[in-house]
């Protein structure tokens, strides 16, 4: 009986709950009348006999498994309509997640539409910019050949006119000599030492003039021997340094050699010397030359006991045509050739000074290359040279 009833529950299940519990109630009937409508026909239903289970227990079975299936699916159409409650809100949520995502996609779209006119614009700017780049590069080319030309020009100008100048200063500086030596008129020898004087500062500032213009131009570098400069210095002022009773002093190693350029090297301590003595003092003058050395640096202090200057000026001392005070006798462009000449070289140059007592330049040259030898440090008085 209960096998002939099942299916028909079965097929109900995916219908509403009121259809379902229709249908079950329907089944209950058929059952609970099922003796009823077999009597009614005539049929039996089966022989009750001794030790079979009786037909009300049968029934009361059918009955309780069929409240059963009510509450269960009872219970499963409470859960279906939470889980249904539960995926609307879901559905509701991931509906407004879709509609912000299209409305961020949206707003993307607008500014990468943004961004690729302001990228169309930028390389335009660029390929602008490129273009007047290259103009600029053209004319930069240019202007740097034509300067080139023209300090060529200036430099052969410095370099022939100091030549071409230096010959009828040499003729009125012979001619002085020789006046000295053979007029007898006081008023005429100190009219032709008048004349030497200024041929010899004439001379001076063209020999300077001359230095820049070999400044300026390709040198050739080479192991220069420092007793070399030193012996060619001190015979270039040695009238001078004896006239004014100036005590020149020297320490350094002789036999040291440095890869540099001789003419760099003449113009430092050349002006230099000059330097100390135009502004040596009348009383117990003095010069000194320390050049030491360490792995990398020649460094060059020239000392001296002269005037000194002023604080104020001291930065301004190594400027072209500088001079501290009007008095001067110098033309303002030793310290100048200095500093040039260093540069040149690589190094740096630095003075220090105490008004009316002393001064120091401080000239540091790298790149020395020392001979292999073991002369030892030495200090002495380098000897007259005819």
């Amino acid at each position: 009986m209960g096998g002939a009833i099942l299916p028909v529950v079965l097929l109900d299940i995916q219908r509403e709950f009121r259809w379902l519990l229709v249908c079950l109630l329907f089944n209950l009937a058929c059952v609970l009348g099922y003796d009823a409508l077999h009597n009614a026909f005539g049929v039996g239903f089966y022989q009750r006999g001794p030790g079979e289970p009786s037909y009300l227990y049968l029934q009361s079975t059918i009955v309780l498994l069929w409240v059963i299936l009510v509450i269960a699916f009872a219970f499963l159409k409470i859960l279906n309509g939470q889980y249904e409650s539960q995926l609307t809100q879901a559905v509701e949520e991931l509906k407004q997640k879709q509609d912000e995502i299209k409305a961020q996609n949206e707003a993307l779209l607008r500014q990468s539409a943004h961004v690729q006119q302001i990228n169309q614009s930028l390389a335009a700017r660029e390929q602008q910019t490129r273009q007047l780049n290259l103009s600029l590069e053209e004319k930069v080319a240019f202007h740097n050949q034509a300067l080139k030309q023209i300090n060529s020009e200036l430099d052969m100008f410095l370099y022939r006119s100091s030549h071409d100048l230096r010959r009828p200063l040499t003729t009125l500086m012979g001619l002085a000599e020789v006046a000295r030596s053979t007029l007898s008129e006081e008023l005429a020898k100190e009219l032709f030492e008048k004349v030497d004087f200024t041929a010899r500062q004439m001379d001076r500032m063209l020999t300077k003039l001359r230095m820049v213009s070999d400044i300026n131009s390709d040198l050739k570098m080479d192991y220069i021997a420092l007793r070399k400069i030193m012996r060619y210095t001190h015979k270039r002022f040695q009238g001078e340094l004896e006239s004014l009773s100036i005590d020149f002093r020297v320490k350094y190693e002789p036999s040291v050699s440095i890869w540099s350029n001789d003419t760099l090297l003449n113009a430092i301590f050349s002006n230099l010397m000059e330097n100390s003595i135009q502004f040596s003092r009348q009383r117990d003058p003095y010069i000194e030359v320390d050049i030491r050395q360490d792995q990398e640096n020649l460094i060059i202090f020239f000392r001296d006991n002269g005037q000194g200057v002023e604080p104020q000026y001291h930065p301004r001392l190594f400027d072209m045509y500088f001079r501290a005070n009007e008095q001067a006798k110098g033309n303002g462009l030793g310290l100048y050739v200095v500093r040039k000449a260093v540069e040149k070289l690589q190094g740096e140059v630095s003075l220090r000074s105490h008004y009316g007592q002393w001064t120091e330049v401080k000239v540091k040259i790298p790149f020395i290359y020392p001979q292999d030898t073991e002369a030892n440090s030495e200090s002495f008085a380098l000897p007259k040279e005819s």
